[in-house]
């Protein structure tokens, strides 16, 4: 119910997946077509690409990519009350890394190690 309250324009069905509950969406043909577009717009921004880097990358996030990861985190501890905490490990691949990236390698400039760092350094972080 809270699911479709904020998304009054789908419509949900209660369906069972291997005898689990679930919902089901139905799309019509024009939200396909909205959810198609901004899944191309995501991808351009946040995924360097041919059409943002001079890489046909398609793998490692952009700036604002990693912006995204960074919020998340934050996001993800202010939901289990873990703002508080002042030491967080980021281990990973080439994306912890920051492949490509204003301080790849570091937890500074555009990797979302980072941008985790700035934003948990100020007094009470935005989650958005």
């Amino acid at each position: 119910a809270a699911i479709a309250a904020d998304n009054r324009s789908l419509s949900f069905n209660d369906v069972s997946v291997n005898g689990m509950p679930s919902l089901e969406v139905q799309l019509n043909p024009q939200q396909i077509k909205e959810r198609q577009d901004y899944a191309v717009q995501q991808n351009i921004t946040i995924l360097r690409n041919r059409l943002n880097s001079d890489a046909p990358d398609g793998v490692h996030p952009t700036a604002e990519g990693y912006a995204v990861i960074a919020r998340l985190i934050v996001a993800a501890m202010a939901e289990h009350d873990l703002l508080r905490r002042r030491r967080v490990v980021c281990f990973g691949d080439s994306i912890t890394y920051g492949a490509h990236m204003i301080g790849a390698g570091e937890a500074a400039g555009e990797t979302y190690p980072g941008q985790l760092v700035r934003l948990l350094e100020t007094p009470t972080p935005a989650v958005r």
